[in-house]
């Protein structure tokens, strides 16, 4: 079973290490970001997905979950 992780604010500082981390770890971390430059330049070094995000917007969080479970599907419990 692989752990799935949304990583938010993952283009730098502690939300990109924390991405990287996970990602090193087998955890299918997920680039979060606002900005698509940025997250996309974030995500492919790592090789992670990206989705774009903006937690201050209700429709871009809603807009991430779907993108989110298109990138890694929710796993049944």
């Amino acid at each position: 079973m692989t752990a799935i992780a949304l990583v938010t604010g993952a283009t730098r500082g502690i939300g990109h290490a924390t991405a990287r981390l996970l990602g090193e770890r087998g955890v299918t971390a997920i680039v979060g970001a606002r900005d698509d430059v940025h997250g996309k330049a974030a995500a492919e070094p790592l090789g992670l997905p990206y989705v774009r995000l903006d937690v201050t917007d209700a429709g871009s969080v809603r807009a991430g979950q779907c993108s989110t479970w298109r990138t890694a599907p929710p796993r049944p419990h």
